[in-house]
C-alpha cells in the first residue's frame, strides 16, 4: 500500500474503507443508511470533544458519505390497486403457519411500524371500541419489549371491523393450538408463532417484498 501523504488522505481511506469494504466477509461494504448512522454518531462525538476542549478541529468537516449502492435498497410504495390486491391475497392465506401474513395485513390496515406490530399484546386490542393501543415496541435483538420510538409514538388508533374479525380468528386459532399442544403465551403476544416466538424483522421484510 502506498504511503499516504496527508491526514486528509488517511481519513478518506478509512471512510472509504468502511463504506466500500474490501470484498471480504470480515470487512463488508455498507448501505447508505448504515453509513449515515455512523457518520451522525461520529459527528456528535467530535462536537462534544470540541466543546470539552479535548480537540480543537472538526476533522469531519467537508467529508461526504461513501457507501455501496448494491447494499442500498430504494423505497417502493404500493399504489391503491396493488395494496388492494395484496390485502385480498393475505386474507386468503391466514393461518398460524404464516404469521407474517397476519402481520403484513395489520401493517397495511394501520400503517404501524414493524416493531410496534410485533410488540402488540392481546390487552392492546379493544374489540368493542375498535381500538388498538400502541405503548411499546419490540427489540428484535433482545427478543423482548422496549419503549416506542418516541413519546408521540405512544397512541391509540382506530381500526376497521375487518381487522377486528381477522384478529379474533387469530386469537381463536392460537388458543386452540396452545390448548391442544399444552403450550402457553407468557408475553400475551398477538403474533406469536407456533414455536413460541415472533417473526424476525428480516423475515417479515423479505415476506412483504416477495
Amino acid at each position: 500500500m502506498a504511503k499516504l501523504g496527508s491526514r486528509t488522505s488517511q481519513r478518506l481511506l478509512i471512510k472509504n474503507f468502511y463504506g466500500n469494504g474490501d470484498g471480504t466477509d470480515a470487512h463488508p461494504a455498507h448501505a447508505k443508511a448504515t453509513a449515515e448512522k455512523i457518520n451522525t454518531h461520529i459527528r456528535a462525538c467530535v462536537k462534544n470533544a470540541i466543546n470539552e476542549g479535548i480537540i480543537h478541529h472538526d476533522f469531519t468537516a467537508n467529508t461526504h458519505l461513501v457507501f455501496d449502492p448494491k447494499h442500498t435498497r430504494g423505497i417502493h410504495y404500493l399504489n391503491l390497486n396493488q395494496a388492494t390486491e395484496l390485502v385480498h391475497y393475505l386474507k386468503a392465506h391466514l393461518d398460524l403457519a404464516h404469521m407474517t401474513n397476519y402481520m403484513s395485513l395489520t401493517a397495511l390496515m394501520t400503517g404501524m411500524r414493524a416493531a410496534e406490530i410485533t410488540a402488540l399484546t392481546w390487552d392492546s386490542l379493544d374489540r368493542k371500541k375498535h381500538m388498538l393501543k400502541i405503548d411499546k415496541s419490540w427489540d428484535f435483538s433482545l427478543k423482548n419489549f422496549k419503549a416506542t420510538k418516541n413519546h408521540s409514538s405512544n397512541r391509540t388508533i382506530e381500526i376497521n371491523p375487518q381487522l377486528i374479525e381477522v384478529l379474533t380468528k387469530l386469537q381463536f386459532d392460537q388458543n386452540m393450538y396452545l390448548n391442544t399442544h399444552h403450550k402457553t403465551n407468557p408475553k400475551n403476544l398477538i403474533f406469536m408463532t407456533r414455536y413460541g416466538n415472533v417473526p424476525e424483522y428480516n423475515a417479515l421484510n423479505h415476506h412483504v417484498t416477495r
